[in-house]
């Protein structure tokens, strides 16, 4: 076993295991911060009668708040995928044919088959290969619709 890089192996699991960690707390508080924006938008065209400057006002700084969004997950990712790269270099370096964690998750990601010690059947993920980083866009991207929606249409909500 190589001890340089096994060492290495086991920085880049605690980076990457830091920095995903990250993420999804980045990610649970720009959801939270989002639902509170739409909640205060809805709750002051409900009860204010001239709320066009406050729900403009709260619809940029929503669409500002879902393009930051994007970038610091997009970077985010870039960085996690980083880490995960030299952990399977690492892991490829520092121990025997026999362990494969890292890129075996990487192909169990992308929706193959992996074959789990001496199993005779494989495993596959289920739901294929989607990619994490879609299904957060497209959330970003509802916020980022519902604050197009309020700057557009103002304090004309559909179910007045």
């Amino acid at each position: 076993m190589n001890e340089n890089a096994k060492c290495g192996y086991d920085k880049a699991i605690f980076f990457a295991d830091m920095n995903i960690r990250t993420i999804w707390s980045v990610f649970t508080a720009l959801v939270a911060v989002n639902t509170f924006l739409v909640l205060l938008a809805t709750f002051l065209f409900s009860h204010l009668k001239n709320s066009n400057s406050l729900t403009t006002i709260i619809g940029i700084i929503g669409l500002f708040i879902c393009f930051m969004w994007v970038l610091i997950m997009h970077r985010s990712i870039a960085f996690f995928q980083f880490y995960l790269a030299w952990a399977r270099k690492y892991e490829k370096d520092a121990f025997d044919e026999t362990v494969i964690l890292m890129r075996a998750s990487e192909a169990f990601g992308k929706g193959k088959a992996v074959t789990i010690g001496d199993q005779e059947e494989s495993r596959r993920l289920s739901i294929g290969s989607v990619r994490v980083m879609y299904l957060i866009d497209s959330i970003v991207v509802l916020y980022a619709l519902i604050y197009t929606y309020i700057l557009i249409y103002g304090g004309d909500l559909p179910w007045k």
